[in-house]
């Protein structure tokens, strides 16, 4: 259960992966670094908990039983997700790269791959790329350069009444795209009807 107290002021991360074992490793390794780390089997259970927050960061096994990452991929870019993905995975290059590429055509924040087996520092790397964007938020003169060379993108996501399944409003969300270090958001205000 995920706990309303635990989910401010900290970084959160959900893996996602069919075997035990290795969800327990890179929740271990998420931990060590100050991540809260969530972990789910199938797409329905990300899913479900989507609805309730969205992590910083999602890994992601290729092959999840009866589903597979790229049912994923496709949930979190229809609900806006921010957030980075590490797809992790034994698969071939090929087979990475095409579900990465997938990824960044739905303008998902796709960060490098992990390929099965891997260490530690291999996840702490993936992490630091994640740590990019947020900070290039954070700086006043990447702001800038943002506004000068169009790297803001505005989003709407809709809001929906869950009594009736009406839209009843939206959130504008502003993102900035940098070319080498990805998205990150700046901020959002509520519209509602």
């Amino acid at each position: 259960m995920i706990d309303g107290s635990e989910l401010r002021h900290k970084r959160h991360a959900f893996v996602v992966d069919d075997e035990q074992s290795m969800r327990f490793f890179v929740a271990s390794a998420l931990v060590g670094t100050g991540y809260v780390p969530h972990e789910f089997s199938r797409a329905t259970e990300v899913e479900a908990a989507l609805t309730l927050f969205r992590p910083d960061v999602i890994f992601l096994d290729l092959s999840l039983g009866a589903s597979d990452a790229v049912e994923i991929i496709r949930s979190l870019a229809s609900s806006l997700y921010a957030g980075g993905v590490v797809l992790m995975s034994g698969h071939s290059e090929v087979t990475l790269g095409a579900v990465r590429k997938l990824g960044e055509s739905l303008r998902l924040t796709m960060l490098p791959i992990l390929r099965k087996p891997f260490r530690i520092s291999d996840l702490s790397a993936r992490l630091a790329a994640l740590a990019g964007p947020a900070n290039a938020a954070s700086d006043a003169t990447d702001l800038e350069a943002a506004l000068r060379q169009g790297w803001l993108e505005l989003w709407y996501q809709p809001k929906v009444d869950l009594k009736s399944m009406e839209i009843c409003g939206a959130e504008a969300l502003i993102r900035l795209r940098h070319p080498e270090r990805g998205r990150a958001n700046l901020g959002h205000r509520h519209w509602f009807c």
